[in-house]
């Protein structure tokens, strides 16, 4: 199901992730900007009780995408534990180097030294949207 994920560079062609997920279990959302959700039945996922056809497929679906969303956050979770490859790599960085990747990688980036830290310590906090992809060559930010 992963090599379906944004089939033909297609970005609305979602296969895997919260988004495909959210779309199983509560179907299309037809409100528009209105109030209210999807509203697909639970027994769309009930093989004895099916609705809508496809039921046993359909649960299959949600349970594979379901454990490739749980494998992808640990391996996330791995990578920026401390020892982890991509917490090792900005860390070796040092802040600024750390720093100049992340306004590398994302469009937007924002950053600020907390008013607690110390004068000489390197903390800060970042928080950068619109990731480009690993190594991007160049790169816009805010700071």
């Amino acid at each position: 199901i992963a090599a379906l994920h944004e089939a033909q560079e297609v970005e609305a062609n979602v296969s895997i992730g919260y988004h495909a997920i959210e779309f199983l279990l509560w179907g299309q959302d037809i409100n528009g900007t209105g109030p209210g959700a999807g509203n697909r039945p639970h027994t769309d996922f009930d093989p004895k009780n099916c609705t809508h056809g496809n039921c046993e497929r359909r649960a299959a679906y949600l349970v594979a995408a379901t454990d490739l969303l749980v494998d992808d956050l640990a391996e996330m979770v791995a990578n920026w534990a401390p020892g982890g490859a991509a917490r090792k790599d900005l860390e070796g960085k040092g802040p600024q180097g750390g720093l100049a990747t992340i306004k590398r990688d994302f469009a937007v980036v924002r950053h600020a030294k907390p008013e607690a830290s110390r004068s000489g310590s390197a903390e800060m906090y970042v928080v950068a949207t619109g990731f480009r992809g690993d190594g991007a060559a160049s790169g816009q930010s805010e700071i």
